[in-house]
C-alpha cells in the first residue's frame, strides 16, 4: 500500500514535469525532451551509485534497503514539498489561458 502511494506521488514527476518544460520550447520540444531524458539520467546515475554504497555499508548492517528506501521518500517528500509551491501557478496561468484559446 505505502509503495503504491508512493509510486503515484512519482508518476507525476516523472510524466508531467518534463512535458510541461519541454512544450515551452515550441520548435525544439524534442531537443529539449531529449535533454531533459539525458539530465535524468545523469542524476539518477550518481543516486544508484551511492544507494549501491548505503545498502553495502557495514555501518547499516542488514537494514540498509530500509535506510535506502526511508531516504528515497523522504526526497519525494521534499521535492513534492518544492514543487506543489512552484508549480501552482503555472497551471492556474494555464487554465486562465485556455478559455482565451477557444
Amino acid at each position: 500500500l505505502i509503495t503504491g502511494c508512493l509510486a503515484s506521488s512519482v508518476a507525476f514527476q516523472f510524466y508531467q514535469i518534463p512535458a510541461s518544460v519541454s512544450k515551452t520550447f515550441a520548435h525544439n520540444q524534442g531537443v529539449a525532451s531529449s535533454y531533459n531524458d539525458g539530465l535524468g539520467f545523469l542524476f539518477s546515475t550518481v543516486f544508484w551509485g551511492s544507494v549501491g554504497r548505503i545498502v553495502g555499508h557495514p555501518l547499516v548492517g542488514s537494514h540498509g534497503w530500509s535506510v535506502v528506501w526511508t531516504i528515497l521518500a523522504l526526497l519525494i517528500a521534499f521535492s513534492g514539498g518544492i514543487m506543489i509551491p512552484a508549480i501552482k501557478p503555472i497551471l492556474l496561468e494555464e487554465a486562465a489561458l485556455k478559455p482565451a484559446r477557444a
